[in-house]
């Protein structure tokens, strides 16, 4: 089989929906997957919100590009979810702990990089050993008086 061609109204449809995908996808530190030869904006889109309805909890247990045949109703289901993945994207309890994610977005001209996360990840190994010191009536006579 050899796919065909695209037209360029699909060329741009298909660019159009992969920026906004790439922006909601840069919140987790990812770029969005490269359309597949041959592959309409209609399925490269279901194929997308597939990929990010996990984030969302709304959407997370359906099976959205069955469920929604006709575009109109796909498209409110497409908002939601990366509507909620962008949110679910800039929580703290999505990264490891004891780590961070570089978020990169871009405004006027400007890359501004947050980070999500635990600070103590990059601090810890620059704060040296921590020195505990106890007082007060509570301590006990076999700890020492230090």
């Amino acid at each position: 089989m050899i796919p065909k061609d695209t037209n360029d109204k699909d060329f741009h449809a298909i660019t159009d929906s992969q920026a906004r995908a790439d922006e909601v996808f840069a919140k987790f530190g990812q770029h969005a997957p490269r359309p597949l030869t041959g592959e309409t904006p209609r399925l490269y889109e279901r194929r997308v919100v597939r990929m990010l309805k996990d984030h969302s909890p709304t959407w997370k247990g359906a099976d959205v590009a069955q469920a929604f045949a006709d575009d109109a109703s796909f498209a409110i289901v497409r908002d939601q979810v990366y509507a909620e993945a962008a949110k679910t994207a800039l929580s703290p309890n999505t990264v490891k702990a004891g780590q961070l994610r570089e978020v990169v977005r871009k405004t006027g001209g400007h890359e501004i990089r947050e980070f999500i996360g635990e600070p103590r990840s990059w601090m810890d190994p620059m704060a040296g050993a921590v020195k505990l010191k106890a007082t007060g009536a509570w301590k006990h006579e076999n700890l020492g008086n230090n």
